[in-house]
């Protein structure tokens, strides 16, 4: 059976490749499976930094497999949908950034899950909708929870309720998609971002991280409290203390 998801690591960074091109990486319940396990596996690796999550052939991902959708019960459909919500959980807690190199048409589950990365690089040549509203179906895997906080509410209603397709231009524009590429340099771009990012002190990228989403629940007293608690942890770590006296030796 052919894997539904390529993985492989390049240095500090992980790769992961939506692999069915056939029907624009669709996404089934083979591949949250194997995206579920990639993360895990992600997050369990001290020698991975961070990961890239792309689609092989000319889409990032189309969304769900409307076919499997179309026959499925309402059991089935639950499993889904349970899957979709628990990548999308894991995804958010993984402490390592998560980058989306979005090479092409993302769509749906497909915009859900380039969502659900930290950053979004997209090519010039891809193009984003949430088509859900025109066949009847709403938002799911935290769509209204992360977009409107991505791009304001009213944008973020605009696009679910009308379901209209924006360039890489506009995802530029309205802070969707945060850098946008030729198309033929996607990769490497992505890379080299990645690359970089991994190669800062891990301890301070994670809580970084885990700052943006915890602030995004908190309030302004409490954000206070708990940036100053992870960064007397940045600080006495080893990694830190070692960069800040590279920094010094070197002014």
């Amino acid at each position: 059976m052919t894997d539904t998801v390529l993985y492989e690591t390049k240095g500090a960074v992980a790769f992961a490749t939506l692999n069915r091109p056939h029907v624009l990486n669709a996404i089934n319940n083979d591949m949250l499976r194997q995206l579920i396990s990639i993360i895990e596996n992600v997050a369990g690796n001290d020698e991975i930094g961070v990961l890239v999550l792309t689609g092989s052939g000319r889409a990032f991902s189309a969304g769900g497999d409307i076919k499997d959708m179309h026959g499925a019960s309402k059991k089935e459909l639950g499993e889904c949908l349970d899957l979709f919500q628990l990548l999308s959980h894991k995804m958010h807690s993984l402490s390592k950034p998560i980058i989306a190199a979005i090479n092409g048409y993302a769509l749906a589950g497909g915009f859900e899950l380039a969502l659900s990365c930290d950053l979004r690089i997209a090519s010039d040549k891809s193009q984003f909708s949430l088509p859900d509203v025109k066949i009847g179906l709403s938002p799911t895997s935290a769509m209204t929870y992360l977009l409107p906080r991505i791009i304001g509410m009213g944008r973020a209603m605009h696009l679910i309720l009308t379901g209209e397709m924006i360039n890489a231009v506009e995802a530029e524009r309205i802070g969707l998609a945060t850098l946008v590429v030729d198309q033929d340099h996607l990769m490497e771009e992505t890379e080299k971002l990645a690359q970089n990012i991994s190669s800062m002190p891990r301890l301070g990228v994670a809580y970084s991280k885990r700052e943006f989403h915890m602030a995004a629940e908190s309030t302004f007293a409490n954000t206070l409290t708990f940036e100053k608690e992870f960064e007397m942890h940045c600080f006495n770590s080893p990694e830190t203390q070692q960069a800040l006296a590279d920094f010094v030796e070197n002014k």
